[in-house]
């Protein structure tokens, strides 16, 4: 539990407030190089803006509905990711691009309908439950860099 002084300002969103306008740290378990972001409240609809040193991100069961490129770019120690559960549709493409020790990537449960292209040290990969077609997957995504 924290206490405010009656003089310090309430950083707590507002009422129906949006997860992103709250430090990462506060809404998640942030534990050395793991971030934990499992059914965050108030909703969490982006990627939260994570410590330089995270490895390992779980934002699983949230309503992040895209990822940009910029979401990952300057986290470039990243092993694992898993968005199990959101309602992903889009991924730009490059969002993944700087992530070359990403070796474990977990999109299942989505609504994605195409894939960008994938590091090339991905190891693990899974996006089952999504709207993928054939079309959607590019003859090149899992090319071993």
């Amino acid at each position: 539990m924290v206490f405010l002084a009656a003089d310090e300002p309430d950083n707590a969103p507002a009422e129906g407030g949006d997860a992103s306008e709250l430090p990462t740290c506060l809404l998640c378990v942030c534990l050395t190089g793991s971030v934990y972001c499992e059914e965050v409240v108030p909703e969490m609809t982006a990627v939260p803006t994570l410590p330089k040193e995270t490895a390992y991100l779980y934002a699983r069961y949230n309503k992040i509905k895209k990822i940009t490129n910029k979401d990952f770019a300057d986290i470039v120690t990243l092993k694992r990711i898993d968005l199990t559960g959101n309602l992903i549709s889009e991924i730009e493409e490059g969002a993944f691009s700087k992530l070359t020790l990403l070796e474990e990537l977990n999109l299942a449960e989505n609504q994605l309908v195409k894939l960008p292209m994938l590091p090339g040290k991905l190891t693990t990969f899974n996006a089952n439950h999504n709207r993928l077609k054939t079309k959607g997957v590019k003859a090149n995504a899992f090319k071993v860099q």
